[in-house]
């Protein structure tokens, strides 16, 4: 039975789809997230804001923000923005595919406010601002490794974040595993460390969760 590590925290559900498929499952949390005060203090709503995390973008709606245009990473994001009533203007799966949008159709001279990890990737603001957009990032949380070993031969890690890959390598050795990867910048991430990487066609925990039980099922 293929033993799997996730680097995140499953659901009940989650968790069942792998023990159905004769996987053998332990999960924990690899990164630990830590809000900051204060961090959004000084904004003046309505602003056009950016998000990129479902982290985030709860932070944001507990400062009942007013919004103008709402551009977005991820299908749970945007789930949980349309829940407490806002209607996003664009959802991507990935930031490069957001920035792209933003370049194209956000205008100009309109300021943008990125409410992020202090953490962050550097793919969408760099695009973003080397493309003449002014962007004002708003750090609302920081991120820290939580490092556990693993003494037992591992199949299969579970990854959803570039940090988590680092938490993970920093405090194991092995790397004779498959690493199953949310998106294409936590797979690069996983590379660095030499990891073979599979990532599924959607960037949801259960697709990644379905592509890891079809591969030790074929």
């Amino acid at each position: 039975m293929p033993f799997v590590v996730a680097t995140k925290k499953l659901s009940e559900p989650q968790k069942n789809l792998l023990i159905q498929g004769n996987i053998e499952i332990t999960d924990y949390n690899a990164i630990k997230k830590y809000r900051l005060e204060n961090s959004s203090a000084n904004i003046n709503f309505p602003v056009s804001a950016i998000v990129s995390s479902t982290y985030a973008t709860q932070l944001l709606l507990d400062q009942h923000p007013q919004l103008q245009q709402l551009y977005v990473v991820g299908k749970k994001s945007a789930a949980l923005l349309r829940e407490n009533g806002f209607k996003p203007d664009y959802v991507a799966e990935y930031a490069a595919e957001l920035a792209t949008y933003i370049i194209r159709y956000h205008p100009q001279e309109s300021d943008l406010y990125f409410f992020c990890s202090k953490q962050r990737r550097e793919e969408l603001p760099d695009k973003l601002v080397g493309n003449g957009l002014n962007l004002k990032e708003i750090h609302l949380y920081d991120i820290k490794p939580n490092h556990l070993s693993f003494q037992r031969k591992i199949d299969a890690v579970l990854f959803l974040s570039p940090s988590a890959v680092r938490s993970f390598c920093e405090a194991n050795t092995q790397r004779n595993f498959i690493a199953f990867c949310i998106g294409n910048t936590t797979a690069m991430q996983a590379e660095k460390y030499r990891l073979k990487t599979q990532v599924p066609n959607s960037t949801t925990y259960e697709s990644l969760i379905a592509t890891c039980v079809k591969y030790f099922q074929s």
